[in-house]
């Protein structure tokens, strides 16, 4: 199932590590100044997220059920890296993770409680 991947694909179980390390040690911003290796960690997790929103946004997924599976995970990551993800827009021009973004609005405020 595509909410689960991260179980099964080594390197999005990486990038979901790398991600669960910085929200467990409460690091509050991830910028753009990564290294390489680093970079494509947080692309890689920000791109599956990505994905399960877009999924989610167009009804393929129940919107409910992602938020109970990986909202919370989610969430955070994207507050995390809400810079980098605004630089990353500066740097392309095009309006990237605008699906994540959508997921994280819908559902911060809910899951928060």
């Amino acid at each position: 199932m595509l909410i689960t991947a991260f179980q099964q694909n080594s390197e999005l179980a990486e990038s979901d590590f790398y991600m669960a390390k910085k929200i467990s040690r409460s690091e509050l911003v991830i910028e753009a100044s990564l290294s390489d290796d680093e970079d494509r960690l947080v692309m890689r997790i920000l791109d599956y997220y990505e994905v399960i929103a877009t999924a989610s946004r167009q009804r393929y997924l129940d919107p409910h059920v992602v938020a109970n599976l990986r909202g919370g995970a989610m969430c955070a990551a994207y507050d995390i890296c809400k810079t980098y993800i605004q630089i990353r827009r500066e740097k392309t021009g095009v309006r990237i993770y605008s699906n994540f973004e959508w997921f994280y609005n819908l559902n911060r405020r809910r899951l928060a409680d």
